[in-house]
């Protein structure tokens, strides 16, 4: 998620973005409160086709649960690759 406005950069490649954690988690919702912004989903960084399957999952956890302390009801996970028959 990237994003930026007033005086917060969001720019979320982990799940553990400093704007999104602790203190800042309030003032983040609060600021996007008061612009009237939502965010309707987020894209993770969670490739499934990677190896370590497990540690893909661990990732999807984590963007699972910062979606649900943030508010945003969807998550994107991106398969990329395209299997070829033959």
């Amino acid at each position: 998620m990237g994003l930026k406005f007033g005086v917060l950069n969001i720019r979320c490649t982990s799940p553990k973005a400093p704007q999104l954690m602790g203190e800042y988690l309030q003032k983040t919702k609060d600021h996007l409160k008061q612009i009237k912004l939502e965010f309707p989903c987020l894209t993770s960084a969670c490739y499934l086709h990677e190896d370590n399957f497990e540690a893909r999952l661990e990732q999807g956890e984590a963007y699972i649960e910062m979606a649900h302390k943030v508010g945003v009801p969807f998550i994107r996970v991106l398969g990329d690759t395209i299997l070829l028959k033959g």
